[in-house]
């Protein structure tokens, strides 16, 4: 679910995944398996917090269920 809401406010921005990725400074392939949820393991608050940083965005409103959202 997270990874799906780093995809779409990732996509409003107008950003592809390798653009987030150089700007949070994390690899291509990371930013492709936190948003298709298939890390291997749960990925950091850090980079939640980093991830978030870069969208412009809370890092709770990826955390959030979405019917929370405004």
């Amino acid at each position: 679910m997270i990874g799906r809401k780093i995809a779409f406010y990732r996509s409003l921005r107008g950003l592809n995944q390798e653009q987030l990725a150089e700007k949070a400074g994390i690899s291509v392939s990371y930013v492709k398996k936190i948003e298709s949820g298939k890390t291997a393991r749960a990925f950091s608050l850090y980079i939640l917090f980093v991830l978030s940083d870069t969208l412009g965005i809370d890092a709770v409103d990826l955390i959030k269920p979405v019917s929370e959202l405004k």
